[in-house]
């Protein structure tokens, strides 16, 4: 019974905030059991902006420093929060830290945390992360860790920046920074299960980008890249199979290379013509 209920909370996990996927990452990479149960990922509500009258939450920050005593929610804390007009209310949910309070109505989710979950959970076959606001983030190295004593006890053996109770004070060599378009894509493309790729609305999802998981990803079937990129209407940024987008960006490609070719030709064209007169 304990397991049939395990299972059916792993399996396709809801997450009301990003402290509650703060705490599933940590879970699920300390678990290989519980990382094989994975097998969506939809984290789209949390790219929902916030609304001024809603109550602030605790985040993925507040868990991060979870371990620190000037962020440490104590336990009287837990049950009453302030909502957005004032009003003390009662709440199961942690309320902010005073120092992140900046952060309370802020809803993204660091790239390290889902380079955690792609890493830990082989099994996972659908992904969502439609519209999702990605924090930048930053792979901590060997030097840093020897540095700062911060070593990986996930069974990744991966750490980031996100994971540690650690602010601004790193020193040159200790991070590496996370890129979407090379860590993420990376990831993406290395789970060989992976299905069905949500990315709309990703600003950082351009034609390059949908070209490496057309590539790679040889498992894809289904992509959904609606109004990805900084220009959104472009042939690619669609929903549909794998194949059908890879054959979206050869036409778009060769139909560049067709209006550079007519300019370079009616260029030179000029040229003649000027010479001759």
């Amino acid at each position: 019974m304990l397991e049939e209920a395990s299972y059916n909370l792993y399996e396709s996990p809801k997450f009301k905030t990003t402290y509650r996927f703060a705490q599933f990452v940590t879970a699920i990479t300390h678990d290989r059991h519980r990382a094989w149960m994975v097998k969506e990922l939809d984290v789209s509500n949390l790219g929902k902006e916030a609304g001024e009258n809603e109550t602030p939450l605790a985040g993925w920050r507040e868990w991060k420093f979870r371990s620190d005593p000037l962020h440490t929610i104590h336990r009287d804390d837990i049950g009453l929060s302030k909502s957005g007009k004032g009003e003390i209310v009662k709440s199961l949910h942690p309320p902010p830290s005073p120092f992140l309070q900046r952060y309370s109505l802020i809803r993204d989710i660091p790239i390290g945390a889902i380079i955690h979950v792609l890493a830990a959970c082989p099994f996972l076959r659908k992904i969502d992360l439609s519209n999702v606001s990605l924090a930048a983030d930053y792979f901590i190295s060997k030097l840093g860790s020897h540095r700062t004593g911060y070593h990986p006890t996930a069974f990744t053996f991966l750490l980031f920046v996100s994971d540690v109770p650690k602010s601004f004070t790193w020193q040159e060599g200790d991070t590496r920074p996370l890129s979407c378009s090379i860590d993420l894509v990376n990831a993406l493309t290395n789970l060989h299960g992976l299905k069905h790729i949500n990315l709309r609305g990703g600003v950082w999802v351009t034609r390059d980008v949908a070209e490496r998981i057309v590539e790679g990803g040889k498992a894809v079937q289904f992509l959904d890249l609606q109004k990805c990129g900084m220009y959104r209407e472009r042939k690619w940024t669609v929903t549909g199979g794998r194949m059908e987008i890879g054959r979206l960006i050869v036409e778009e490609k060769e139909a560049e290379q067709e209006r550079q070719r007519l300019m370079k030709e009616a260029e030179g064209s000029k040229k003649k013509m000027a010479g001759i007169f």
